[in-house]
């Protein structure tokens, strides 16, 4: 019997745009998505969820024809008053004017030699002497200005790479989009900017959404349905209401209860002020301050660094210390110096000016560590993880052997012969940090090295961090535009807008009752905290304030 007989439909829509019979996804070594049966309503939402390898994304390709080589596709797809089957070649003629894909990660899905507007051009097509007044017309639907045209997508932020992309999509008027993961790198002001925009785009051309995400908080913002899949199966669907909040499955409690999301920090963090427990061990200075007394380990002076090419310096004078034992969350949009004060701290780059010194010695490689957001990337794909972890620790001089950075993450000897490409994308992630643990640092420096991750394993590589902590007795500095995960890991809190430190303090005083207004917005962006915004007018989020000099 198949998922979608056990959890059929709550009934068909009657405004509905697309319906989805039997829709199964097949590779080389079997069925990878069993049949499942899903609606579209116009102007309405769906959103599937589940973790890393459920088959959100195949589904979603499946019903675009966009399936990798060699992964088939069955099922019917009836789009208006056309029925195709989804084995067929048919869906090629419903890409962008009937359905069309919003992928994750702008930078790859657009061309990098190409500027904006020749790729949203693609899309319109028609003659050449209208086409440029419709990509203007298609840029400033989705925000930007006609320059952007001109310009390519590594001149671009995040933010504004989506827009285009999403410019690009809508050329066609589809009738159904499709959103994989569209905001998942975004920092929390820009990913609610760019929600808020599908959402008014949605509305304005009565388009059905299907919307990927493992992000449950965005899912309980956004969508009006939802779907919960598992290892290629629905477990669980209806209205999202009940199915995100009083979910029936277990599986889906499961993932509800791993998310970090507001509700789970606020519960943390009352409950640890109700039990008086103190969180001492880190502290921030701002200019002037000679911070509290201490086993301080980490001493940041007047930080400045500038970029050829741009008007303001990337850091601006930024002054913070981290104490033995205790985790120091950086937040900020993208753009803020978070990166770059990461990088100047372990060395890979040089600042202008300023200090950082460790116990009152000038750093050095080994005293810093640092893990990136994208493991994949960071790790070389060509040496096994034992040969790479063999590798860091005899160029940092550890005395770790492989086995033993490989059971300080949690994984079995037997992954050393292993290449990365073999490995998940959680498991990638504790290779990394075994990798940076090899050299035995004191201090852990982590760059959004959660933010990629479904929130079930989001969960247990913080677990792994908080074990280590303890374990190693290590300082960490996180790096996170999350700051639901700030509030879960931290002790102490930098908020950085432009390179400046606009606001620090415990984590309890910084995320939970902000005194600067640029945290008050941060906090309004958070998905599930629009309703009820700090320091702003009920159901009004609060905006991001201009920067006073």
């Amino acid at each position: 019997m198949s998922a979608s007989t056990l959890t059929p439909p709550a009934g068909p829509a009657q405004d509905a745009v697309l319906r989805a019979s039997d829709v199964s996804v097949s590779g080389p070594r079997g069925v990878i998505v069993e049949p499942l049966d899903l609606e579209l309503a116009a102007g309405k939402t769906l959103v599937i969820v589940g973790e890393s390898g459920s088959g959100k994304t195949l589904t979603a390709r499946a019903l675009t024809g966009l399936l990798p080589e060699g992964v088939h596709a069955s099922g019917t797809l009836q789009l208006g008053e056309r029925t195709l089957s989804l084995a067929g070649h048919g869906l090629r003629e419903l890409r962008g004017g009937g359905i069309t894909l919003l992928l994750q990660d702008p930078f790859t899905s657009l061309s990098p030699t190409h500027r904006c507007g020749q790729q949203i051009g693609w899309a319109v097509g028609g003659e050449r002497s209208e086409r440029g007044a419709r990509v203007a017309a298609l840029l400033a639907e989705v925000g930007l200005a006609p320059e952007v045209a001109r310009k390519r997508p590594f001149e671009l932020s995040g933010g504004m790479r989506q827009r285009v992309a999403l410019a690009a999509a809508l050329a066609a008027d589809p009738a159904v989009l499709i959103a994989d993961e569209p905001t998942t790198a975004l920092d929390v002001t820009t990913q609610r900017e760019v929600l808020d925009l599908i959402d008014s785009l949605q509305a304005k051309r009565g388009m059905a959404l299907l919307l990927i995400t493992h992000d449950l908080a965005v899912a309980r913002d956004r969508a009006d349905e939802a779907l919960v899949m598992r290892s290629g199966r629905v477990l669980e669907r209806g209205p999202a209401a009940r199915v995100l909040f009083e979910p029936e499955h277990e599986y889906t409690r499961s993932l509800l209860a791993a998310d970090l999301g507001v509700e789970a920090a606020e519960a943390l963090a009352g409950a640890s002020r109700a039990e008086g427990v103190s969180q001492p061990n880190a502290v921030v200075r701002s200019t002037g301050e000679s911070g509290e007394a201490g086993d301080e380990l980490l001493r940041v002076t007047g930080l400045r660094k500038s970029f050829p090419g741009q008007a303001a310096p990337a850091l601006a004078g930024v002054d913070l210390s981290v104490m033995r034992g205790s985790t120091l969350a950086v937040v900020g949009e993208s753009g803020s110096g978070k990166t770059t004060l990461a990088r100047c701290l372990v060395g890979l780059e040089r600042p202008d000016a300023g200090s950082i010194e460790f116990l009152g010695v000038a750093s050095g490689p080994r005293r810093a560590q640092i893990v990136f957001q994208d493991p994949y990337s960071a790790l070389n794909p060509a040496l096994s993880i034992g040969a790479g972890l063999s590798e860091a620790a005899a160029v940092g001089g550890g005395s770790r052997s492989v086995e033993d950075l490989l059971e300080l993450v949690g994984l079995p000897a037997s992954y050393a012969p292993r290449r990365p490409v073999a490995l998940s994308g959680g498991e990638r992630q504790r290779v990394a940090i075994a990798r940076a643990l090899a050299v035995e640092p004191e201090l852990l420096i982590l760059d959004e090295s959660v933010s990629a991750l479904d929130v079930s394993v989001q969960a247990q590589i913080l677990r792994l961090l908080a074990s280590l902590q303890e374990r190693l007795g290590l300082s960490m500095l996180f790096i996170t535009h999350d700051l639901s995960v700030a509030r879960a890991v931290s002790q102490s809190v930098v908020v950085l807008r432009r390179g400046k430190v606009v606001e620090h303090g415990s984590t309890a005083s910084v995320l939970f009752t902000p005194q600067h207004e640029y945290t008050v917005a941060l906090l309004a962006s958070i998905p599930g905290r629009a309703a009820a915004a700090p320091h702003s007018p009920a159901g009004q989020p609060a905006p991001v304030p201009e920067e006073k000099d």
